[in-house]
């Protein structure tokens, strides 16, 4: 079993739709009810987690990707930590021992390691997020925990907070957004061909945005 938490859009549901393309066995888990959810759950929620352990304590899990990105804004900051890092903290190290030669990503963003203070609560999240990641790594296992570090990508949520996207465009240098069904390829071929060099991995496709950051 496949199972990627965010599956109603964005990359999630691009890689949710390959899985299913492959005709490999694949969960959708999404707070929004979609063709590709099949369970609805929502992230900020972390008191509920256990059902989530209990959804999948019969499966045999091949992989884990995780792609919610909760953008929120300083009065909902347990919601923005609690979505895109601690619910999935907590379900990973209460499903730890069930787990056996698993690939497990996170999606991470640039703005974990360079943001604005406009951004500070869901930069901090995404940090978090690899920090976590990394330290589950450490624990003896055949698994790999890996972050993908993604920037300037054509998901539905930079759609829905940039109004211009020409603004972003304008600056990088192959002048487009990174294709998100691209990504979601690169994902599932990681996830499936290259498990066993990915522990503890942050990889970054930042379509150089981080590169061309200044000072002046």
């Amino acid at each position: 079993m496949n199972i990627i938490l965010g599956s109603a859009g964005g990359i999630g549901q691009s890689l949710y739709k390959l899985y299913r393309n492959r005709d490999l066995e694949v969960t959708g888990i999404d707070k929004v009810e979609s063709d590709t959810t099949d369970y609805v759950y929502d992230f900020a929620k972390l008191e509920k987690t256990k059902e989530l352990i209990n959804y999948f304590s019969d499966c045999k899990i091949s992989s884990i990707t995780y792609c919610i990105a909760e953008q929120g804004q300083e009065e909902d900051i347990k919601t923005t930590f609690n979505a895109n890092v601690m619910t999935f903290l907590k379900f990973l190290n209460d499903l730890n021992n069930k787990l056996n030669n698993v690939s497990i990503c996170a999606l991470s963003s640039v703005h974990a390691v360079s943001s604005n203070y406009e951004n500070i609560y869901y930069a901090s999240s995404k940090s978090a997020l690899e920090t976590g990641m990394r330290t589950l790594a450490t624990k003896k296992s055949n698994n790999s925990f890996y972050s993908l570090r993604l920037g300037a990508t054509n998901t539905k949520q930079l759609l829905q907070n940039v109004d211009d996207t020409s603004k972003i465009t304008d600056i990088l240098p192959s002048g487009n957004l990174l294709d998100k069904e691209e990504v979601a390829k690169f994902i599932f071929t990681l996830n499936s061909e290259f498990r066993h060099l990915l522990n503890g991995a942050v990889i970054q496709i930042d379509n150089a945005v981080l590169s061309m950051l200044r000072t002046d």
